[in-house]
């Protein structure tokens, strides 16, 4: 392996351990803010793949799906 490949592995070792940790670290606030704040709690039903009432009103008794989806992006250096 050369030693740029080294030196990125390494990095992506310390990046993964640094995502760790912040998550390990910040999680209890991020419970506690969840716990407290409406604002984290509203729409969590929705997320979680329940139709909101609004909706299920408009619809009259008509079959759903409801597709809750989230685009995710990764960007890659292309390889050697």
């Amino acid at each position: 392996m050369t030693r740029e490949g080294e030196i990125g592995k390494r990095m992506l070792i310390l990046y993964s351990c640094a995502l760790v940790l912040v998550l390990v670290v910040g999680a209890p606030w991020w419970l506690f803010r969840m716990a407290t704040s409406g604002k984290y709690r509203e729409g969590l039903a929705e997320r979680l793949g329940f139709v909101p009432a609004r909706i299920r009103e408009r619809l009259d008794g008509q079959s759903v799906i409801w597709v809750h989806a989230v685009s995710v992006v990764k960007c890659w250096p292309p390889a050697d």
